[in-house]
């Protein structure tokens, strides 16, 4: 999850998450479930519920070596305070106002440094990026506070440093992993 800017990424264990379904087959009982992060079998769905347990089947994954790279907060700050205001209004159901000018990040310093190579498709993006001067490098880290508490900095640390890459202690999986494919490098 890039983070305010195409060089920064945030790896808060309550809001990234290391592995994730992102590829599945064409079936009429598979569906997008809870917040279209994952998906699950859900045979005759009535695509009212998302959030629904009941009747659902974890589908059988096999774990890619590949990245994702998810650029949804990474936005010009005067558009993500009004995608944030779409987004509230559309989950409570009440219409909220714009208050803020612009969205806060934080500051910018707390987060992480991506450094992997990115897309060839997103170069034109990346260096047209404009909003460089409305995100902050001082001050409080950001709204997330739970990040930066002792325990969540203990577990974060633990889980980047210590564990495999993307193992989560006591995570919620949403699939079965059932095999393995490795990329082949030449």
């Amino acid at each position: 999850h890039l983070w305010g800017d195409y060089s920064h990424y945030i790896d808060a264990r309550h809001f990234a998450y290391p592995r994730e379904i992102r590829i599945v087959r064409n079936h009429s009982d598979i569906h997008s479930w809870r917040d279209a992060q994952s998906f699950r079998k859900i045979p005759f769905f009535d695509q009212l519920d998302y959030y629904q347990k009941e009747n659902t089947t974890k589908l059988n994954c096999i774990l890619l070596d590949a990245y994702m790279f998810h650029y949804g907060w990474a936005r010009d700050p005067r558009c993500m305070v009004k995608k944030q205001i779409a987004h509230d209004s559309f989950v409570t159901g009440i219409e909220k106002k714009q208050i803020e000018e612009y969205f806060d990040y934080g500051n910018m310093n707390y987060m992480p440094i991506l450094n992997r190579s990115q897309p060839k498709v997103m170069s034109q993006r990346i260096s047209e990026m404009a909003w460089g001067n409305l995100l902050r490098y001082d001050g409080k880290p950001t709204e997330m506070k739970k990040k930066f508490t002792l325990k969540y900095r203990i577990i974060n640390l633990i889980e980047n440093c210590l564990l495999p890459e993307g193992a989560r202690i006591g995570g919620f999986t949403n699939y079965k992993i059932v095999g393995r494919m490795r990329s082949s490098k030449s």
